[in-house]
């Protein structure tokens, strides 16, 4: 089934996938459902705004997104559904399902919402695919910004670890392959080797030009950028925020199903960092556990004004990560862009895990 067409199709898709879309309202009630501080104040620079800002500022946030970023992954799964799918085209993908609600938003509101996809590596061209199959969901195919995962990409490693290890002709084949690699070692020797932290999705999208051409094209000032299906946002920030004030703040969400937290990092002080979701929130505060959701929500001036200092820029140059699977052991790079988490406010907040990890809440909590 192709959706050349949102409107005619809309209640096909309600009835295939038992998903209702509703109008929203007010963008006013929209923000203050979707903001995930708590009640302390911020200025307007700071990337997040809180909820009680927006409520006695009511005027001041009608406005509309920058973007929804999407991102890719090719196997990640979010209650049994792909983010987007590789193989099976009759079954629609959380990635479509975002489109959907974004542009349902876009059409009760009268609004011209860019969606910017960030890609993880080597996935682009399957992303296209996708959407060029389900007919951009019905909104116009120049309205879609990429930015790839692999962008700017350079590996520094210590070889004398790998050699250590015994790594080195996996290590020249990831060099070939730009991709993870596993090997099974013993972590507490290996751990104390790697250096660890960052994430590049801002600053991939620095060094794509994507937000500069979106803010050109649609005249766009002072507005919200939305950072969706981000699962590892925790995992790739944790150095930076274990050594900072932030160590007893918890951004959670609920687990469902059989999904596994694995435990990434653990220090002197037992200080836990669980990626993704939890069990028992309140035992879990009392833990002193840090634990992040999925989705973001900043402003797009702020983040353009980190970058405007050059030291702030990073030319992506990746360290090896070590991620635990029971005795298992997976190596793998990431960014070193660390020092924007000093930017970022976290704060003790829950939410359904289902309401995280797509830009647009369900909209019957609008009714």
């Amino acid at each position: 089934m192709k959706y050349k067409n949102y409107f005619l199709e809309i209640e096909k898709i309600n009835k295939k996938y038992g998903k209702k879309f509703l109008k929203i309202k007010s963008l006013n009630k929209f923000f203050f459902n979707l903001f995930l501080l708590n009640k302390k104040y911020y200025n307007f620079e700071t990337l997040f705004f809180p909820k009680n800002f927006i409520l006695e500022n009511k005027n001041s946030y009608n406005k509309k997104f920058i973007a929804g970023i999407l991102a890719g992954g090719m196997s990640t799964r979010f209650g049994g559904k792909h983010k987007f799918l590789l193989k099976n085209k009759e079954k629609i993908s959380l990635l479509g399902e975002n489109i959907l609600k974004i542009i349902e938003y876009e059409n009760n509101n009268n609004l011209k919402i860019p969606i910017i996809i960030f890609t993880d590596y080597f996935t682009i061209k399957s992303i296209k695919n996708h959407l060029k199959y389900y007919s951009y969901f019905g909104k116009d195919k120049n309205d879609f910004y990429f930015v790839k995962g692999d962008l700017g990409y350079k590996v520094k490693v210590n070889k004398k670890i790998l050699k250590e290890f015994g790594l080195e002709k996996i290590y020249k084949k990831l060099i070939k392959t730009k991709n993870n690699f596993s090997n099974t070692i013993n972590k507490d020797n290996f751990k104390k080797y790697l250096s660890t932290s960052g994430h590049y999705i801002y600053n991939n999208l620095i060094l794509s030009g994507v937000l500069n051409k979106i803010k050109n094209k649609y005249l766009i000032e002072n507005e919200y950028l939305i950072i969706s299906n981000c699962n590892n946002i925790g995992e790739k920030y944790f150095k930076n925020i274990i050594n900072n004030s932030n160590k007893n703040l918890v951004i959670g969400t609920k687990k469902i199903g059989n999904e596994k937290a694995d435990l990434i990092f653990q220090d002197e002080d037992k200080i836990k960092i669980i990626p993704y979701f939890i069990d028992n929130f309140e035992k879990l505060e009392e833990k002193g556990n840090i634990i992040f959701t999925g989705t973001i929500y900043l402003n797009i001036n702020s983040l353009l004004k980190f970058f405007e200092n050059k030291e702030n820029f990073y030319k992506n140059t990746y360290y090896p990560i070590l991620k635990y699977f029971g005795d298992s052991v997976t190596l793998y790079f990431e960014s070193c862009l660390s020092d924007i988490t000093n930017y970022l406010e976290f704060e003790n907040y829950f939410i359904e895990r289902e309401e995280c990890f797509v830009p647009i809440r369900d909209f019957s909590i609008f009714k």
